[in-house]
């Protein structure tokens, strides 16, 4: 059937009138070579006024789209497209390449490189291309218009045509590198995925590792579209003892895609490994830990709950350092991480003593009460303070602990002495574990309570400054005011 040009006259509504067409378009066939790439009939409108002109002279056609993605099996979302406009009107494409438009849905297709028949583009993503959706693949010519593809089927059970589906295109997440490739036998390594693709309206993403049918999970720490980190889970089967080889996958639901351009491999050689360490028991704070042996870059140390801090690895990664963080008395277990995965090691435990260094203040009042400080090592909920009179009579046995700011610190109360002024003994112990540390020397001064106030707190004048010592002289009836400052008022009881 030849073709004929088809004229279609434009039509405009305004508040639903047809406006009136003022002058006429010029609907001539062109002569540019991207303008005008087969043969029509020609056959202009008849009547004045504005008109379209569908013509197959002014169609494109594609010949073909195919894609170049020669590291993995499936359309990465920066696939290589080729699409050929060779066949039916074809052109010059090298000449034309400034008009065509090349995209995937939303995403268009930079335009790479090309020839007398074939344009090369790479897709560009934006960093959002979804690839759980399908896209539509377009061509466009800026003269022209959207291009012509031969896009039908022949459905052999039904024995019919059929035309659609066959520019939909499906997408994968494509890993282009990886770090690392080799480490720990152990696994329990943080894994960098970099790539495209790895974020969709479907769902999560998600990693796995296998060795034949044992299947290692990585847990997602962080996803860009571009990059995932995960950590990969500690490796306790017999795998742990050989170079085991893995395979990666990336997967949304139910859709799994192999890492096909990295193999991973857990190996002796890259196994972070702990030979020693010192010391094994502190009794004072400030204490620097000693590692040695080998792949330690990376190393982490936690003891307990908390962390040695400052690390510092050698530049071989065969010894590090770091400060050992205050602890409570008793044993703690010390977990180590590095960059390559989990570390072999041999039991790490670290003993803290209780330890006391100083009471200040070192004298209180006969009534208690007095906050006293103790400074050391290892203090924790189980550390015990116990006062001792001159006598050896126990004046608390388990003293009135009002806080433990730290395992260096430790805040109580003094208990109350009957009797006259006269040095006490204060005892600091564990309830559990066996110590032996030095008591400290406590002053019990009847005038205590009175020096405190009066270092505290100003009279304002004379009359009542000499009023207070009256009172004091004479004893005190209660709540009768001693010292008065800023409206705050001391009360001897």
């Amino acid at each position: 059937m030849a073709s004929v040009d088809k004229p279609g006259r434009v039509n405009v509504k305004v508040n639903g009138i047809d406006a009136n067409h003022i002058g006429s378009s010029n609907n001539a066939q062109p002569t540019d070579a991207c303008a005008w790439v087969g043969s029509s009939a020609a056959n202009p409108p008849t009547d004045a006024g504005y008109f379209v002109t569908y013509s197959w002279g002014a169609t494109p056609v594609l010949n073909n789209i195919n894609f170049n993605n020669p590291d993995i099996d499936a359309n990465s979302p920066t696939t290589v497209a080729h699409v050929s406009f060779n066949g039916a009107n074809g052109f010059d494409v090298s000449a034309c390449t400034a008009d065509i438009r090349i995209s995937a849905g939303n995403y268009a297709c930079d335009n790479t490189s090309n020839n007398s028949s074939k344009q090369t583009c790479i897709l560009n993503p934006n960093n959002e291309l979804d690839t759980q959706e399908s896209h539509l693949i377009n061509a466009n010519l800026g003269q022209m218009g959207d291009a012509y593809y031969y896009d039908y089927s022949y459905d052999t059970d039904r024995g019919e045509f059929q035309l659609g589906g066959h520019r939909d295109l499906t997408f994968a997440p494509f890993v282009s590198s990886t770090s690392p490739q080799s480490f720990s036998r152990l696994g329990d390594v943080v894994m960098t995925l970099s790539g495209n693709g790895f974020v969709s309206r479907s769902g999560d993403v998600s990693v796995v590792f296998k060795n034949g049918n044992q299947t290692f999970p990585c847990l997602i720490l962080t996803v860009t579209y571009t990059e995932i980190t995960c950590r990969m889970a500690r490796i306790g089967s017999s795998l742990k003892l050989v170079d085991s080889p893995l395979h990666g996958f990336v997967t949304f639901g139910a859709n799994k895609y192999p890492i096909q351009n990295n193999d991973f491999m857990t190996n002796s050689q890259f196994t972070p490994t702990i030979t020693g360490f010192s010391p094994t028991e502190v009794s004072a704070a400030g204490a620097t830990l000693t590692i040695n042996g080998s792949k330690l870059e990376g190393l982490v140390a936690v003891i307990g709950d908390k962390d040695c801090t400052g690390m510092e690895v050698s530049g071989n990664g065969q010894s590090a350092t770091c400060s050992l963080p205050n602890l409570t008395t008793g044993h703690h277990v010390v977990d180590f991480k590095a960059d390559l995965g989990g570390v072999v090691k041999p039991s790490t435990r670290i003993q803290s003593n209780l330890g006391a260094s100083s009471i200040y203040p070192s004298t209180g009042g006969l009534n208690g009460g007095s906050l006293i400080t103790i400074t050391g090592y290892g203090f924790d909920q189980d550390t015990v303070v116990e006062v001792y009179s001159y006598k050896g009579e126990r004046l608390c046995e388990f003293c009135h602990v009002v806080d433990i700011p730290s395992p260096t610190e430790l805040i109580f109360y003094s208990p109350r002495l009957e009797g006259s002024p006269q040095d006490a003994t204060v005892v600091v112990k564990h309830e559990y574990i066996e110590t032996d540390i030095s008591p400290f020397e406590f002053l019990y001064s009847d005038n205590s309570a009175r020096v405190s106030i009066l270092q505290n707190f100003e009279t304002l004048d004379t009359e009542k400054s000499t009023k207070a010592n009256n009172m004091q002289n004479q004893g005190l009836n209660r709540k009768s005011p001693l010292l008065v400052k800023n409206d705050f008022r001391v009360y001897i009881t």
